[in-house]
């Protein structure tokens, strides 16, 4: 094999500005991957500075237009289309005929040794790859997540919405991870469900990590003042129901027993609900920051109230490399490889999450030990460079065979 093998990399999402869980697993496998090959990425166009940093770690970088996806007319055609063609909603949304073009394209020149894909939505592409091997990177379950939103809306329409598309996605995603050699999951229970739903998927676990010596860890989390900190894209939706949520059921009864403690919230595109919650008190709102190493710098304990989802989130490794109590649900911290009572305190019902979150405010202790053994568990399985080098050796190998 030759060491200047290029790969094609196809996301309908711009990894860039890298302000998601999302965009930083993206990122950082891309940088990976061109450490060791020659990337092209294709990727429809945010806007700003996305071409030239995506540059500094991409051979080649063609951004095609945008799709204009955001308005009211626009949902309603993609749901339109949904009900006329069956296609679930995720891939008439995210339809883009100027990056099918880009891609089949590219791969027409014969110049590719693989093509790797970024999430469900760009599986339509695999069919424009005839002899190149196709590795699609699916960063969660989707017909999961469709199914848990269902269950978790209160709205007759949304249930009914997400329902279906749990339905559809049920007979889709397994039919559509079919076309693909190699499969990447997140974790271990990840690859299991796509397993029991095609046994014959070629499936690895690529786990989500963190860039560990970017982080200086917190020196003493128990002598920080009494704030608890999430971080998340709020535009999200499971991300902007646990804030909301929080300082609505949680916050109250913590602050019951500890009248000073601060809930602060960090991540774009805050709800009018979650800035309505600041009037009660103890909340702050920032919205987007440069630097989210800053906010974790200064709080006592990390908290992920996530109540419903699917997907391992990074911001508990972002967390767990700064050395920082954290307390989360048990959905919050799916798929990761952590103990309840030894890298983190497990909390899901209200009650709990107030009563782990005041044992950590109230043994300085307990918050050190928890701090210092997620920092370990960030650095011994997390760490971005070391996933990388699990990546490389993915391709390395459907490479090498299907190149004989």
């Amino acid at each position: 094999m030759s060491d200047s093998a290029k790969l094609l990399f196809v996301s309908q999402q711009a990894p860039w500005p890298l302000d998601s869980g999302g965009n930083l697993r993206t990122y950082h496998l891309l940088c990976a991957l061109q450490e060791r090959y020659e990337v092209t990425l294709l990727a429809t166009d945010p806007g700003g500075e996305a071409a030239a940093r995506l540059g500094e770690v991409a051979s080649v970088v063609e951004l095609v237009p945008a799709l204009k996806k955001g308005s009211f007319f626009a949902r309603a055609l993609n749901l339109l289309k949904s009900l006329l063609t069956k296609d679930p909603v995720l891939f008439t949304h995210n339809k883009s005929a100027d990056l099918d073009e880009a891609v089949a394209q590219h791969l027409s020149s014969g110049a590719y040794s693989a093509l790797h894909l970024n999430h469900l939505d760009t599986s339509p592409y695999a069919r424009h790859a005839k002899a190149v091997p196709v590795v699609i990177d699916t960063h969660n379950v989707l017909a999961e997540y469709a199914a848990r939103r269902s269950e978790h809306e209160q709205g007759a329409f949304g249930r009914w919405l997400w329902g279906r598309e749990a339905r559809l996605l049920a007979v889709r995603e397994p039919l559509e991870l079919s076309l693909c050699q190699r499969v990447l999951a997140c974790s271990e229970r990840e690859r299991e469900a796509f397993l029991s739903a095609e046994s014959a998927l070629e499936v690895r676990v690529v786990p989500n990590g963190v860039a560990v010596e970017s982080i200086t860890p917190v020196s003493d989390p128990a002598a920080n003042s009494p704030e608890l900190v999430f971080v998340g894209d709020l535009a999200y939706g499971p991300n902007a129901d646990a804030a909301e949520s929080f300082a609505a059921l949680v916050l109250p009864l913590i602050r019951a027993q500890h009248p000073d403690v601060l809930f602060r919230v960090v991540g774009r595109n805050p709800s009018d609900d979650l800035r309505e919650s600041v009037k009660a008190g103890g909340v702050e709102v920032t919205g987007f920051v440069d630097d989210v190493r800053e906010e974790l710098m200064r709080a006592r304990v990390f908290v992920c109230p996530i109540r419903y989802g699917s997907g391992t989130r990074l911001k508990l490794f972002e967390a767990f490399a700064a050395g920082l109590p954290v307390v989360s649900t048990r959905l919050g911290a799916e798929g990761i490889d952590c103990v309840d009572g030894e890298h983190l305190l497990f909390a899901d019902t209200p009650e709990e999450q107030a009563a782990a979150i005041a044992r950590v405010l109230s043994d300085d202790g307990l918050a050190r030990s928890l701090g210092t053994a997620g920092r370990k568990l960030a650095s011994e399985r997390y760490d971005w460079p070391l996933i990388g080098r699990g990546l490389v050796e993915i391709y390395d190998e459907l490479i090498a065979i299907t190149s004989r």
